[in-house]
């Protein structure tokens, strides 16, 4: 399958990857095409990507969350773990996992998240959800919704 380009100018992608801070799944939304294609454009136009650092400085945080940024992991704390634990409203435990129910993991939109028990359930929700040739969808119908 040929790869879609998209007519965008550098400075139209400037503006709303860096002054707008809209992320690569937004930008993809704006323009309907996938964030890949998004990805692929920014890289051949010379645009940098943020670091997790910089996506994460802009957004609106709890004081704790932010504490906890800096303490694990030398600063960085997988941002899929942060908006689930906005969306159930306390801290995840160590081997509770956030499954990315369309597979994309940079896409951590909350109806895209689904929290997993541990490993093992984990690895079951990514057989139901089609990563595997013969799968089918979540058990949950794709909502989202944390278990």
């Amino acid at each position: 399958m040929p790869k879609r380009a998209i007519t965008i100018s550098k400075e139209e992608m400037e503006r709303l990857y860096l002054l707008e801070k809209k992320s690569t799944i937004e930008i993809s939304g704006i323009l309907s095409v996938h964030k890949k294609t998004v990805l692929r454009t920014m890289k051949l136009m010379g645009i940098e990507r943020r670091t997790v650092g910089d996506a994460l400085r802009n957004r609106k945080m709890p004081k704790d969350v932010r504490e906890k940024i800096s303490k694990t992991m030398k600063g960085y704390v997988p941002e899929h773990r942060l908006v689930m634990e906005e969306m159930i409203g306390r801290h995840l435990t160590p081997v509770e996992v956030v499954h990315h129910i369309n597979g994309e993991r940079d896409d951590n939109r909350p109806e895209n998240l689904l929290l997993c028990r541990d490993n093992a359930e984990h690895l079951v929700e990514y057989h139901n959800c089609g990563h595997f040739p013969q799968a089918g969808m979540c058990r949950n119908g794709g909502s989202g919704d944390p278990v």
